[in-house]
């Protein structure tokens, strides 16, 4: 015995469906995406409940005539120094790449189920679910083991990454950390002023969190922008930050630009303050900071081209460990296939 099913995309495209009682939901699924030409996908009945992929269609109470809707979401790429790791359609999470970087996210799959978002730092990756809980896995000195905070890893809103450690926003503006606490993986010593933080950015070792007020607070590598005391002064009504490799520049509400850090990276604007007026956007490399004005014209400081050329190659060394260093390659012909009618096939 079959039922027939009116499935929606937000959209408003709409297609039958025929299933069996005896089939599960996910086939339901696998003929509503080839119907609708999407790619995965989860099934929501007219409460907005989502139907669990594994059980039997008899047992959902769906009838002929029923109105379904499948949401199928754009596919999420991140990426640590070797590995990648992407979110289905459906809030699934599959992973490949060297082992020791997060390719293998097999020791933590079962939970990983309705994630809404992924960061990684250069070792390890960090996935949001959809109750604001959250999954580590990779290398646990980088960032891999949330296990000493996970019992304060709930409603958390976003997370940024260091190259080693993570910063988790709670719903209540509040901050949680974990990883390598040299590079912003311990925020003890500000936790008493990590309230009301609206946004964090991340240089490649520190962190920096705008609070409610408009003032800042930083943590991890002083060299890299975690001390901030010799510009704390100015940072007042800052609107938004950005980081280079080992440095940060904040706009403040008059279109000024406030920085600190290592000065080759950016963290000295001294040549061009002058200049910095009605800034409206920011934007970073590794080594260097550019400002577009109110005007349309570009100020820029930082490394010189050819310095900065010359110190990537030390700055990447100081990371990456030596090419071929045994790690294994995982999971990428297998993931192929689950890709296929995902990437590229979105709802319209």
């Amino acid at each position: 015995m079959s039922v027939m099913l009116e499935v929606s995309l937000l959209s408003g495209r709409t297609a039958t469906v025929e299933v069996g009682l005896d089939d599960d939901v996910q086939s339901l699924e696998l003929r509503a995406e080839i119907a609708l030409g999407v790619g995965k996908g989860r099934l929501l009945d007219s409460f907005g409940r989502v139907l669990a992929s594994g059980a039997p269609v008899k047992e959902t109470g769906l009838q002929t005539g029923d109105s379904l809707t499948l949401h199928v979401r754009r596919v999420q790429l991140s990426s640590t120094f070797r590995a990648f790791a992407t979110v289905l359609g459906d809030a699934s999470v599959e992973t490949w790449g060297d082992v020791d970087f997060g390719g293998c996210s097999g020791a933590v799959q079962d939970v990983l189920k309705n994630v809404q978002q992924i960061q990684a730092t250069g070792y390890a990756f960090a996935a949001i679910l959809g109750d604001g809980s959250v999954v580590a896995w990779g290398d646990a000195d980088h960032g891999g083991d949330s296990s000493v905070v996970q019992d304060k890893l709930k409603d958390v809103q976003q997370i940024q990454a260091s190259s080693s450690a993570f910063a988790a926003i709670l719903g209540d503006g509040s901050v949680v950390t974990w990883g390598n606490a040299d590079r912003g993986g311990d925020s003890s010593a500000v936790q008493h002023q990590l309230k009301d933080v609206q946004q964090i950015q991340a240089s490649v070792s520190a962190f920096a969190a705008i609070l409610g007020d408009g003032s800042v607070v930083t943590w991890g590598d002083a060299d890299c922008g975690g001390d901030s005391s010799a510009a704390q002064h100015q940072l007042k009504t800052v609107q938004q930050i950005q980081a280079s490799g080992s440095a940060f520049a904040a706009i403040l509400a008059d279109g000024s630009v406030v920085t600190w850090g290592d000065a080759d990276c950016g963290g000295d604007s001294s040549a061009v303050q002058h200049q910095l007026k009605t800034v409206q956007q920011i934007q970073a490399s590794d080594f260097a900071f550019a400002a577009i004005l109110a005007d349309g014209s570009v100020i820029a400081w930082g490394h010189a081209a050819v310095r900065r050329k010359e110190k990537a190659a030390d700055f990447r060394g100081q990371l990456l460990p030596p090419a071929g260093g045994g790690g294994e390659i995982h999971g990428a012909g297998r993931l192929q296939q689950k890709l296929h009618g995902n990437v590229g096939l979105e709802e319209p």
